[in-house]
């Protein structure tokens, strides 16, 4: 729960909350669970693609429930891609539901 505030304080660019969350953490030794978005460097936007991926979602499907383009929803996939690094959009996934049930 420490780790999407932390998340959402920082995307919010809440610098105070942010530092006073990361103070909190280090000052319990409590760390935050790895994430998809920590373990590669994803943005929020990313991490949600990430979750369509994993669904099966098509580039039109997720820009339809994003309220993106699909050219824009393409630029995510790749982006995800590249950073995960994985050929392609099944392995994305596969990488991220693997990972996900590791830490569970």
């Amino acid at each position: 729960m420490l780790d999407e505030l932390l998340e959402s304080a920082e995307s919010w660019q809440a610098h105070l909350l942010s530092q006073l969350l990361k103070d909190l953490i280090d000052e319990h030794s409590i760390r935050p669970a790895p994430t998809p978005a920590s373990l590669y460097g994803l943005t929020n936007r990313e991490v949600e693609v990430l979750a369509f991926l994993t669904r099966g979602a098509t580039n039109r499907q997720i820009a339809q429930d994003l309220f993106i383009s699909e050219k824009t929803a393409g630029v995510h996939v790749s982006s995800i891609i590249r950073k995960m690094d994985v050929a392609n959009r099944g392995q994305a996934a596969a990488k991220s539901n693997a990972e996900l049930r590791q830490l569970q």
